[in-house]
């Protein structure tokens, strides 16, 4: 609080004492910094209005940004993970990062395709190979991979398309020549080798940190992805949107919205960890059938390659 009002230590604990009120400024700046609704805190009916808030809105410092997102999920994530009854879930038509980001080249990849569809690179000479991505933030990635992965609980729902995805935009770029034929090889490589691992964690029913995971492939596509974190003290909702950004709510209403519907999206799939072991199989036979589509010169991507 010190920090955020540039005030004293003593002048903080008289606020927070209530021998001194907040100034509607002061309440203001917590508000927007903190991500909490003045409404809700006075009882103010709101109307139903729900308060987002984008992950990073400033394009002009996309990397800084999304470096510090990234840390600031990791902290968050050490933070609740402590309390055994924290939950996490995930229902989306895409792999999360907690899967992706152990892969430097798809996750450099996604980051790539972000910046060309924003604009922050040169469309008429970058090509993937040319991309640097700071040490710093490949550390982070691999930080944030292995707090997530120490929540108690973990459930998450895919579609049939989450490998198709990828492929489509790979194909995409590769036809744009925005990315070498070597490349692709990696990329290639490196799904396989997710499809693999996640696999043994299905087989497992636990991520490699021990915690255990539910994973659930949905009879029905998944429009969105929406994500739910629970813990003792926090609750919280997600919308993904524009690729690597998010849309973020701590309102309570929003965290029952979302968690009723994954819930609604689990009804219509089907458990493969630890049990469901004929679809399963399946399921990943037709994963790695998408990823051999990346052999195929000229293919042509699928409409949805950009809205993922």
């Amino acid at each position: 609080m010190t920090d955020k009002l540039n005030i004293g230590r003593e002048a903080a604990y008289r606020r927070l004492r209530g021998e001194v009120p907040f100034t509607f400024g002061e309440a203001g700046v917590l508000s927007a910094q903190m991500n909490f609704s003045l409404d809700r805190t006075v009882g103010a009916l709101d109307f139903g209005n729900v308060l987002f808030r984008l992950s990073f809105s400033d394009y002009h410092t996309a990397l800084e940004d999304y470096t510090g997102v990234i840390d600031q999920d990791t902290l968050f994530y050490r933070e609740v993970s402590s309390d055994v009854d924290a939950e996490q879930a995930i229902a989306g038509n895409s792999f999360p990062r907690m899967l992706y980001m152990r892969y430097p080249k798809l996750t450099n990849f996604k980051l790539f395709k972000w910046l060309y569809q924003q604009g922050l690179i040169d469309c008429s000479g970058a090509k993937f190979e040319d991309m640097k991505v700071p040490e710093v933030l490949l550390q982070s990635y691999r930080d944030l991979v292995h707090e997530a992965q120490l929540m108690p609980a973990t459930t998450l729902i895919f579609d049939g398309s989450c490998t198709k995805r990828w492929v489509n935009a790979i194909c995409a770029f590769r036809n744009m020549h925005l990315i070498r034929d070597e490349s692709v090889e990696v990329l290639k490589a490196e799904l396989l080798q997710m499809l693999d691992d996640l696999e043994e964690i299905c087989v497992s029913g636990q991520f490699r940190s021990g915690r255990p995971v539910s994973v659930f492939i949905s009879d029905m596509d998944i429009e969105a992805t929406y994500c739910y974190l629970s813990a003792w003290h926090y609750r919280a909702s997600c919308l993904e949107a524009f690729s690597i950004n998010s849309l973020r709510s701590s309102d309570p209403d929003m965290f029952e919205h979302t968690k009723r519907w994954v819930l609604a999206l689990s009804r219509f799939a089907t458990l493969i960890s630890c049990s469901g072991e004929l679809q399963r199989i399946h399921f990943f036979k037709r994963q790695r059938a998408v990823v051999a589509e990346l052999e195929r010169e000229g293919l042509e991507p699928s409409p949805e390659v950009f809205q993922e």
